[in-house]
């Protein structure tokens, strides 16, 4: 275990330069009388279509409500419904399965910014909170270490 956390700390650090230095904001979403829309805001956004749902729907206005607000579990990366700015969200078991294979079979994107973040999300994920089976886990592990070292590879 302990090479592991070596190696995780080597690559932290390596990436960390690549990796923007801003603030994301907390997925948002809406409530209303007939359920959740089931999609993500940031919290101007988000208060924008409350206000506009609320004047479409004056009887049931105070049924909108925009709630979250905190950082949440998600199969996959989250992005605000209307504006497109990337939220603050860590990834289940799945969606660190899930952004892993898409990574291994589609490769890097054009945005070294964005692959950094994400990359860097996946390493926090494996090293913290990997709930699966032992061997799983450390074959993950390794394949998230070896996706970052090629990654840095490349962008260099």
């Amino acid at each position: 275990m302990g090479e592991y956390v070596a190696a995780v700390s080597a690559l932290r650090e390596r990436l960390a330069p690549l990796i923007p230095d801003t603030r994301l904001p907390y997925p948002r979403w809406i409530s209303t009388p007939d359920g959740d829309l089931g999609t993500e805001w940031c919290t101007d956004c988000g208060y924008y279509k409350v206000r506009n749902l609320r004047r479409r729907d004056r009887k049931r206005g105070e049924d909108y409500i925009l709630d979250g607000g905190w950082r949440t579990e998600e199969e996959h990366f989250c992005f605000c419904a209307s504006c497109g700015t990337r939220l603050d969200v860590s990834l289940t078991d799945y969606g660190v399965r899930e952004e892993l294979a898409h990574y291994e079979e589609c490769g890097f994107s054009t945005s070294r910014a964005d692959d950094a973040y994400e990359l860097g999300e996946l390493l926090d994920a494996v090293e913290y909170r990997w709930n699966e089976e032992p061997e799983e886990s450390a074959e993950i592990r390794l394949r998230v270490i070896a996706l970052v070292e090629r990654f840095l590879v490349e962008a260099h």
